[in-house]
């Protein structure tokens, strides 16, 4: 199985971790949508002044980083 993660990253220490498993017979595309949802709404909650291009690149890299807090979000693939 595949998943994945949305990870917030807090001065270097983990924060919190939500994982969305990706199964053969659900729609992938459907479940890599909520995960890339979840990951805007976190970078969102660290910097509202994100712009939709900001955000199309930070989505595409998987990682975002918000110096003024120490916080990072990043969009992970992994197997199980």
């Amino acid at each position: 199985m595949r998943t994945v993660n949305v990870i917030l990253v807090s001065q270097g220490i983990v924060h919190s971790i939500k994982s969305y498993g990706i199964f053969e017979e659900q729609l992938s595309s459907e479940i890599v949508k909520q995960a890339e949802e979840h990951f805007k709404l976190e970078c969102l909650q660290l910097d509202e002044t994100i712009t939709e291009k900001e955000m199309e690149i930070y989505l595409e890299n998987g990682y975002y980083d918000s110096e003024c807090n120490y916080m990072s979000v990043n969009l992970v693939w992994s197997e199980i």
